[in-house]
């Protein structure tokens, strides 16, 4: 009871700390067990990934469906096996996927989190036991087996005739208009025919897409089924159709049962469908006949049934089009073993045309079925990998998760040259032993239900397609029409994501996208184009969903509508024109400005409440000491500054603690005063905290640039951004002093706003216009640190939680801060060009991505980075030792003056005469104040250093950005800020040290010459970026096109269009390409 009563008594902060060091020890134990005492922990791979599935999670929730591409990746680094999460082992041997698919003899269990993807749970698929899944699948096989499909061909020709004679109504109708062929190859899907006598009207996409988050949130999908279908159905996007068909199925359930003693019965039973012999199976316990489970046992066959197969023969009727000579090929056999297109060919002989048979196997290889990783469970066989690579062994125990990706294999070069190539004469002479990595369908007990009816539609569409229709390069008598590829490029069929289905690319900015692939029909004796291209798409797909009572198409569930009928992202003005990035503007004056002033103000808080925090913990920890208790980390601290403040030659007051604060706060010009009539120790402390911070960013700042290179400036910013909500957090917990210390650390190490908004600001602008922008985040840093103190002052007033006085200033920070987060995650883009390439097209007139450049610097990194260190070194030891005359003086804060200065002349001025002016400003700054006797002489001084401050700096990202490329900007800007946080951290405690030893004067006059040394390296050292010089004016051609034709401009270069509407292009001259944006914009504001 004693402990129970205790434990009521914590604070609801030391509950917190309490909850926190359990959820630590938790943590480091797990960690431990994963890394080091787990059976796979020889395995090798990443150990983020072997401690964590947030690891998988980033890949392939944040980055959407990367994962399978990252664990090529990792293949490359560590061998052909792999730990690729706390419990799985990858490999890409591929000649062990018999192993691993085992046998009706070597029983295979699937793995329990892979199985929380399919929505539909009961199903066969998702039987995670081997001896109940045979059960199940027992009862299926029969309606799937060869034999089975074949006397089901009279349904498949009456589909394939239905479909090619809807064909022919279109190109009677609507002749040269483009549509989009998932849509008929999405409409003819014979699972639903043969199983539930109906056409399915809803896109099954849907639940694939959903299927990896659900697989990492499981309680997403409980949650989304306790609500009211009604609810479920009108908010969560896709789910009325799959609702919609799943109450289908189960109302055929229940007429079937209703009728079961009846005539009716014996007469569906004449003609079953699956149903049928589910509920009749004398195999299946009752059990296993529950509506529910029946339905989504329905549901998944009919997904099946549809998405790979509609892809499929996407993929086909495109590369067969695509490339004439293949097409050729293959219409010459068909005719040779077709001579009547009206007569019924059995799919026996189909299947024994070499070339048919090869087209089938190329499209079954390219399209790759399910792409996503099969993983399989051996519970009483221990596997033993050879990695031939690495000419190692490596032994997997018994019950380990094991998988391998069907994507790895068909896309392997050294089976499939040119894998990324359609090429079915790979198969003709080698077909026999390129057959075995044909995976595409699994393996063992578990392979594909549906192979045979897959292959029977493939077989039969294609020769029935192929037979009465030609492309572009074969055009015969007697063909009833002729297919033209339109918006379409090989790449748009090629996988970019994994969704356990492929989804392929899309041209775009920002992130990986699926595009929907087209096929423009211009019939023989009528090749004209459709009338409006801006209307192509947006009409036509909703006709061919009326005429073929078609599924959408799956990549419209994605939200992407149009195929390559799309607008320009630009003005209409001659003098704009659609050079760079559309939307440039949005961004740079809308995300990154409220990026700075929201998350800065949060941030300046803190700065006025540091003397009553330090008070606070003082007083609280004061009777630990006098109890006789070892001293607190804050009590060794203060002996410490007290015995350095000893270590002085002349006595020490509060002067000397007063100008070491002052500095160590940070910039005076843009930093409200503080109470100058503090106590020494609460100075001396604040000053070795922000010291600290200073320097623990000094180390994490080049970190977070290479992240942002690498990964994104989006993510990296995100990243940082969780970290700067931690520190806020446990600053909200924090009522000792080791906790806000804790707080200030996590800060310290995660702050990187600034250096990423400059990043961005480089990334998002031109050359001429770089400095400006830079200035501006300059403005928006101003500007928060003129407003933020005094907000925080204030909400220090409003205590509410009487365990932390500074808890409502505190969660106000926070809350300020979620918001801030959440608005970028939600509208912030991604402005990395390496991850938002731009797409040209190649004399060729295929699109390729432009190639980099070499890049030419004009200054030297190292003399960038030293010139900032050692001004930074001299300016902050300067303003350490001015803050209490200024504030004594003055009564008022500068730091709207430099904003207004950076925000008004700074965003004017080319960098390089930025920076000079700033420091020639400072060194001017120094001369007075080391003679300064009078408040003139202080206005003056202050007036140079209002200057300083707003030019220096920027100016300095500003060339260091020209001086990086693309792909190491980032980086760049880090190391910069780090060697500026150094010299921010180092200069207060040092210059306040020589201004107290050998005053004023002297401190000054040495700061003096070392500015004067900075200033020789600025002017003498530093050249003019190449790209921040203002270009000479030159005339600009210029031409108004069509997007998708091809304009002649004055000087004779001609320019490409894409898409489907009028833009006005420019070109400067000299440009032997012009790269015009002509595509959909994301919006993103």
């Amino acid at each position: 009871m004693a402990v129970f009563t205790s434990w009521l008594a914590l604070t609801w902060g030391q509950t917190l700390a309490v909850v926190f060091v359990i959820w630590l020890g938790y943590a480091t134990v797990l960690a431990v067990q994963r890394l080091w005492l787990s059976p796979i922990a020889h395995i090798p791979g990443p150990k983020l990934a072997a401690l964590t599935q947030y690891y998988e999670f980033y890949y392939d929730i944040v980055l959407g469906g990367q994962y399978t591409f990252k664990i090529m990746e990792l293949h490359q680094t560590y061998g052909s096996v792999v730990r690729i999460n706390p419990w799985e082992v990858h490999t890409k041997e591929h000649d062990f996927h018999t192993h691993l698919f085992g046998g009706p003899t070597r029983p295979r269990q699937k793995w329990k989190f892979w199985t929380k993807q399919a929505i539909w749970r009961p199903s066969a698929l998702s039987t995670i036991d081997h001896d109940h899944h045979r059960l199940r699948r027992s009862v299926l096989n029969p309606f799937f087996s060869t034999q089975s499909v074949r006397n089901l061909q009279p349904v498949l020709e009456e589909r394939v005739d239905a479909l090619l004679q809807a064909f022919h109504k279109l190109a009677a109708t609507q002749s040269g208009t483009p549509i989009n062929i998932m849509y008929p190859f999405s409409a003819f899907t014979n699972v639903e025919r043969s199983d539930f006598g109906r056409e399915v009207t809803n896109s099954l996409l849907m639940g694939t897409h959903m299927g990896p988050f659900i697989k990492h949130a499981s309680w997403a999908l409980a949650l989304i089924n306790s609500m009211p279908e009604s609810v479920s159905g009108r908010w969560i996007p896709g789910w009325s159709g799959f609702l919609k068909m799943k109450n289908s199925i189960l109302e055929q359930i229940e007429k079937i049962t209703a009728t079961e003693n009846t005539g009716q019965w014996k007469l569906d039973v004449s003609h079953p469908t699956i149903l049928h012999d589910l509920l009749s199976s004398k195999l299946l316990p009752d059990r296993e006949k529950l509506p529910a489970r029946l339905a989504q046992e329905g549901q998944i066959l009919v997904q099946g049934g549809t998405l790979t197969s509609s892809w499929a023969l996407s993929l086909a009727t495109f590369h067969l089009v695509n490339q004439a000579p293949i097409l050729r090929k293959l219409r010459d056999e068909l005719f040779d073993a077709i001579p009547d297109a009206d007569e019924v060919t059995p799919l026996a002989k189909l299947e024994s045309l070499p070339y048919l048979r090869a087209v089938v196997r190329e499209t079954l290889r390219y399209s790759i079925g399910t792409s996503g990783r099969l993983s399989r469970i051996a519970v009483n066989e221990e596997f033993l990998i050879h990695d031939h690579e690495r000419r190692r062994e490596w032994r997997i125990p018994a019950g380990t998760v094991v998988s391998m990706s069907p994507y790895m294999t068909v896309m392997d070069e050294s089976i499939f040259p040119d894998p990324s190539g359609f090429h079915p004469e790979r198969w003709l002479n080698d077909g026999d032993r390129l057959d075995k990595y044909l995976t595409v369908f699994g393996g063992g007990t578990r392979s594909c239900l549906g192979k045979a009816l897959a292959l029977a539609e493939m077989y039969l569409v294609l020769a029935k397609l192929f037979r009465r229709w030609g492309g572009d390069g074969d055009v015969r008598p007697g063909d009833t029409g002729v297919l033209r590829i339109f918006e379409t490029t090989p790449r748009d069929c090629q996988m970019a994501s994994d969704y356990f289905i492929p989804i392929p690319y899309k041209v775009g900015k920002s992130k990986w996208a699926p595009r929907q692939t087209g096929i423009e029909r211009c019939w023989t004796g009528r090749t004209d184009r459709a009338a409006s291209l801006s209307q192509c798409l947006i009409s036509n797909s909703v006709t061919l969903h009326e005429s073929f009572s078609a599924l959408f198409t799956p990549y419209e569930a994605l939200h992407l509508n149009d195929i390559g009928c799309v607008t320009p992202c630009g003005s209409d003005d001659p003098e704009e024109g659609l050079e760079g990035d559309c939307g440039i503007t949005v961004v740079g004056s809308g995300i990154i400005l409220r990026l700075r002033e929201l998350g800065s103000i949060s941030f300046t808080f803190i700065l006025p409440l540091f003397p009553k925090l330090l008070e606070f913990y003082r007083d609280r920890e004061a009777p630990s000491l006098m109890a006789g208790g070892s001293p607190t980390l804050l009590q060794q601290v203060l002996g410490g500054l007290n015995k350095y403040k000893a270590s002085f030659a002349r006595p020490i007051d509060s002067r000397y603690d007063i100008v070491l604060l002052g500095g160590a706060m940070g910039s005076l010009f843009s930093y409200v005063g503080f109470n100058i009539t503090l106590s020494p120790w609460h100075r001396s402390v604040m000053a070795a905290l922000i010291t600290t911070r200073r320097l623990l960013q000094a180390i994490a700042s080049p970190l977070i640039g290479r992240l942002s290179d690498r990964y994104g400036r989006r993510t990296a910013l995100l990243t940082s951004m969780c970290g700067n909500m931690l520190s806020v957090l446990l600053w909200v917990a924090a009522i000792d002093f080791r906790t806000f210390v804790a707080s200030r650390i996590v800060g310290g190490l995660s702050e990187g706003n600034v250096q990423l908004a400059t990043a961005m600001a480089s990334d998002i602008s031109d050359e001429s216009s770089r400095g400006s922008t830079m200035a501006v985040i300059g403005a928006c840093f101003s500007i928060a640190f003129t407003f933020g103190p005094g907000l925080g002052a204030w909400l220090s007033t409003k205590s509410l939680v009487a365990a932390n006085p500074f808890a409502t200033a505190a969660s106000f920070s926070l809350a300020l801060i979620v918001t801030e987060t959440t608005y970028l995650y939600f509208f912030l883009p991604e402005t990395l060009p390496a991850l938002a390439v731009n797409v040209v097209k190649s004399d060729k007139g295929e699109e390729e991505k432009p190639k980099a450049k070499p890049y030419e610097r004009a200054n030297s990194h190292f003399v960038l980075n030293a010139v900032h260190f050692f001004f930074l070194l001299f300016f902050s030891g300067m303003e350490s030792s001015l803050s209490f005359m200024t504030y004594d003086l003055f009564q008022f804060t500068s730091g709207l003056v430099a904003s207004i200065f950076q925000g008004g002349v700074t965003r004017r001025l080319p960098p390089l005469l930025s920076v000079r002016i700033g420091v020639i400003a400072c060194l001017a700054a120094f001369f007075l104040l080391g003679r300064v006797s009078g408040i003139g002489g202080l206005y003056a001084a202050a007036t140079c250093l209002a200057v300083t401050s707003a030019t220096v700096v920027t100016g300095l990202n500003a060339l260091s950005s020209f001086e990086a490329s693309e792909d190491e900007r980032g980086g760049k800007l880090g190391i910069l800020r780090s060697w500026g946080q150094m010299g921010r951290g180092l200069g207060p405690v040092l210059f306040t040290s020589v201004y107290w030893w050998a005053g004023r004067e002297y401190a000054y006059n040495l700061g003096a010459t070392g500015i004067a040394l900075v200033s020789a390296a600025v002017l003498l050292s530093l050249k003019t970026p190449r790209g921040s010089m203002q270009p000479a004016s030159v005339e600009r051609p210029t031409a108004r096109i069509t997007c998708d034709d091809t304009a002649r401009v004055d000087d004779g270069s001609e320019v490409h269009g894409r898409g489907g509407e009028l833009a006005m292009m420019t070109m400067d001259s000299g440009d032997d390409r012009l790269n015009f944006a002509c595509r959909q914009e994301r919006p993103w504001i």
